[in-house]
């Protein structure tokens, strides 16, 4: 059957076979350790995010996390949502060993520390990585906070022997963090720490395809030259009848 809502995988996932070789290139780079960024440029509903999960289907491995965040799901979009894409990060590496959703336990602190606490492969961190971790839910996200949580799935990685393929949705929306109070360039910031990771690669999507296509093909773009573009359409005719 016929979604818009939910993304699909494995034998519902229908043809994108150009698409997916693309992304499929990004994560043999990933794994080689020179990370290509793909820019994932379409409507909303089109399977932006069905075709970032297929390609990690495919290319599964214990050591290949997908971390995924929409960013118009934490609205209105406010320095928080970093603290979100940590926990989503904690998730993917601590989750399947606790059993349990860390991200749930977020307004819940000593339960949120407890947990993280049970899992052996927390507890191997560097002392000061874990004490880091397990502040993530206090204070303020403020702008250097935010800084060290996007150094986070590289620290992980490195220390784990693990890849990170970290997919965020309406990318184009983090814009809105410049012109707030006490705000910050958040796409400045970014770049200066993903530009040096070379076990985390970025799929980031957006259906304004103007202000996505300028953010990352612009020369005075902080992101110039260091995404590769994907444009993704509707299906043809014949493919959107054999849905």
């Amino acid at each position: 059957m016929f979604s818009t809502s939910t993304p699909v995988t494995a034998a519902r996932f229908h043809n994108r076979k150009a698409e997916l070789l693309r992304l499929e290139e990004a994560i043999g780079k990933l794994r080689s350790g020179s990370p290509l960024w793909v820019a994932i440029i379409g409507p909303r509903k089109v399977g932006k995010t069905s075709l970032v999960m297929e390609s990690v289907r495919r290319a599964a491995a214990p050591s290949m996390l997908v971390v995924t965040l929409d960013v118009q799901e934490s609205a209105p979009v406010s320095p928080e949502l970093f603290r979100l894409y940590v926990l989503r990060v904690l998730d993917a590496v601590f989750g399947p060993e606790l059993g349990e959703s860390i991200e749930h336990l977020a307004r819940r602190p000593a339960d949120f520390r407890r947990l993280l606490q049970r899992s052996d492969r927390f507890m191997h961190l560097p002392a000061e990585m874990r004490a880091d971790l397990l502040e993530t839910v206090d204070g303020e996200a403020t702008r250097d906070r935010v800084g060290g949580w996007l150094h986070l799935p590289e620290m992980l990685a490195a220390t784990l022997d693990l890849r990170f393929i970290v997919a965020l949705d309406e990318f184009d929306q983090l814009e809105r963090l410049s012109s707030q109070r006490d705000g910050f360039d958040a796409f400045t910031l970014m770049r200066s720490v993903w530009q040096k990771q070379i076990r985390v690669t970025y799929f980031v999507s957006g259906s304004a395809r103007s202000m996505l296509l300028t953010l990352v093909t612009a020369e005075h773009s902080p992101f110039f030259q260091h995404f590769s573009v994907l444009e993704l359409g509707p299906f043809g005719r014949e493919d959107a009848i054999s849905l």
